[in-house]
């Protein structure tokens, strides 16, 4: 059965229904439901109640005040010729059969990709949403924090990239706090999921590190990719912490020796941590390094490495993630080097590629 725009219809084998909002494919459509939320139906599925052509009034009322309006055309006049619409791209639609076993638990990232690696500070930034998962998501995507404005939204499908949207560098302070709002569903039976909300932020400077954004699984260029949800387990460590502002606050208003207790405690938690993460960009290491010579900073970065390492040589079963980037390698062998003449029994292996790409090496105290 055909249907159109503005027809009523209700679900053939479920509770509900809508108006149809859009057409999709012949075998597909869009219905928007009296809750607010759209989403898509096979046809098969769909009966309809009452056909109604109300969205076409207008063009109807126009074409035909149009047709009175024109002359009458000379009997050695021909009718123009109406041009022929070229046959629509065929949307993409997920096949079930496309679905994985490691989908049935779902990842969901949004990623941030530079539009122009070769004029990277004035490059505008795109905004897409991934979703390795088997399963539909219904999403909005906010900005704000304690009031918050609609970015976007929409269904993005299975094992898919979606593109919010490209924002200029002038917009970041904007984008600074986001949320992003979801619930999954197929088109068949399914393993019910929690409804997904996080908040998050993300600093502004790191638009501006072209460090920050690596290589990945998901993108051809490098890209800033935040994990919302890996598995099924949502990344809380990304949550607006109000508490820990406001405990930051009170800190720094109080007297100085208690600001050296804390020190203290704080140093004593950083020396019991299971992980450590160091950043060997000269930048990060360095405020200045006008003058010195690639060797010099390659020293520099190696030393930096080597001076960590010693300080946790005890620290038995210590994880440090060493943060060197892609490039070309130089740095990454450099360090590999090292490690072998210098503590040739600590394992060392590529970091977490989900988390850092191939810019990264994590290196076990042993």
């Amino acid at each position: 059965m055909n249907f159109k725009i503005g027809d009523t219809v209700r679900y053939l084998n479920s509770n509900g229904g809508g108006k149809v909002s859009r057409i999709k494919s012949k075998n597909e459509v869009w219905v928007m439901e009296d809750n607010g939320f759209e989403l898509p139906h096979f046809v098969k599925d769909l009966v309809l109640v009452s056909s109604s052509s109300f969205y076409f009034a207008d063009e109807k009322r126009e074409a035909a005040t149009q047709n009175n309006a024109r002359p009458a055309a000379k009997e050695t006049d021909t009718s123009p010729s109406v041009p022929t619409k070229e046959p629509e791209e065929k949307s993409y639609e997920f096949d079930e059969s496309e679905e994985t076993a490691e989908g049935e638990k779902i990842s969901l990232f949004i990623a941030f990709v530079a539009t122009d690696e070769k004029n990277f500070q004035n490059s505008p930034i795109e905004a897409h949403l991934v979703n390795d998962s088997n399963y539909y998501l219904n999403f909005q995507w906010l900005a704000g924090k304690n009031e918050v404005t609609v970015l976007k939204t929409d269904v993005i499908e299975p094992l898919t990239t979606l593109r919010l949207r490209s924002f200029e560098k002038n917009q970041l302070n904007d984008l600074q706090n986001q949320r992003v709002q979801a619930f999954a569903f197929k088109r068949r039976p399914f393993a019910a999921k929690p409804s997904i909300d996080i908040s998050f932020e993300v600093k502004p400077v790191k638009f501006y590190k072209q460090h920050c954004f690596v290589a990945n699984d998901y993108f051809d260029e490098p890209a800033i990719l935040i994990p919302l949800l890996e598995r099924d387990v949502f990344n809380f460590a990304m949550q607006l912490d109000v508490e820990m502002l406001q405990n930051a606050i009170q800190q720094k208003n109080k007297p100085e020796n208690e600001d050296r207790q804390a020190r203290r405690i704080q140093k004593k938690k950083e020396k019991q941590a299971d992980e450590l993460e160091v950043d060997l960009h000269i930048n990060s290491l360095l405020d200045d390094i006008i003058g010195m010579t690639p060797k010099e900073i390659l020293d520099y970065q190696i030393d930096k490495a080597d001076e960590v390492l010693r300080q946790h040589a005890r620290q038995k079963g210590l994880r440090v993630v060493f943060i060197h980037g892609k490039g070309d390698g130089v740095l990454r062998a450099e360090l590999l080097k090292m490690l072998k003449q210098k503590y040739p029994s600590f394992r060392s292996q590529d970091a977490s590629f989900q988390k850092y790409g191939f810019g990264a090496t994590l290196v076990t105290i042993w």
